[in-house]
């Protein structure tokens, strides 16, 4: 690869991608083989919308907020992305603090020139485990309110966890999405990206995020492929 390059910060679909709550997963179904004396190869999918590394948009919680289809083609592209250090053990929730404290540790223009941060847990290392979904880190109701009002350019926030609720804070994590999501609270509603592919990022900047949701009319959010331009 050469000084600058691409990696994919999304996993793959199959059989044993995880789902939140260990719910409907991604199942293949209908195929025609070649194989079988069929014309072609061909698949029908099967799979709940909220299912590997996936966006939520605000329609997610808020009827009539937008979805993922009244987004732009230049609004899934994130100049400057910034990958956040926030260890995180079993159940553990992000907060504001937390978010605060790790952003001065940046060059302030680093952070002001920002439109996405994607939070690193570390979590990543559990994913094909139970403990992927069953303890997984979340986020803290207050950090969707701080973040809007202290840092208003960011317009997306990722982490390599299954979801911003924590499975072990159900109702907590219910609150967090509406505090990240809503369109009536201040600042500008935020898009969500849940269980990214962080790992390849090690030791590595990245320059600019590319996220490219399934375009299903009206959709609260959907599978992406997520590619990160790197130095």
């Amino acid at each position: 690869m050469s000084a600058k390059g691409w990696v994919f910060l999304s996993h793959q679909l199959n059989s044993k991608t995880p789902s939140y709550g260990n719910r409907a997963g991604f199942t293949v179904e209908g195929e025609s083989k070649i194989c079988d004396g069929q014309t072609a190869n061909s698949m029908v999918w099967k799979f709940p919308n909220h299912l590997g590394t996936h966006v939520d948009c605000p329609r997610h919680f808020f009827d009539g907020a937008p979805s993922v289809s009244e987004y732009v083609a230049e609004d899934w592209v994130f100049e400057f992305p910034l990958v956040i250090d926030c260890p995180k053990a079993p159940n553990e929730l992000i907060t504001a603090a937390d978010l605060e404290k790790a952003l001065t540790r940046l060059a302030p223009e680093a952070v002001r020139r920002s439109e996405a941060l994607l939070l690193k847990t570390g979590f990543e290392k559990y994913r094909g485990q139970a403990e992927y979904w069953e303890q997984n880190p979340g986020i803290d109701p207050d950090l969707g309110p701080w973040l809007r009002e202290k840092v208003p350019h960011v317009k997306l926030v990722g982490m390599d966890v299954i979801s911003v609720t924590s499975w072990k804070n159900r109702e907590l994590g219910r609150v967090a999405h509406r505090g990240l999501l809503s369109p009536e609270l201040k600042g500008n509603p935020l898009r969500l990206l849940e269980d990214m592919s962080l790992a390849p990022l090690a030791d590595k900047e990245l320059r600019r995020l590319f996220v490219l949701p399934l375009r299903v009319e009206g959709a609260d959010g959907g599978p992406c492929t997520v590619l990160g331009q790197i130095d």
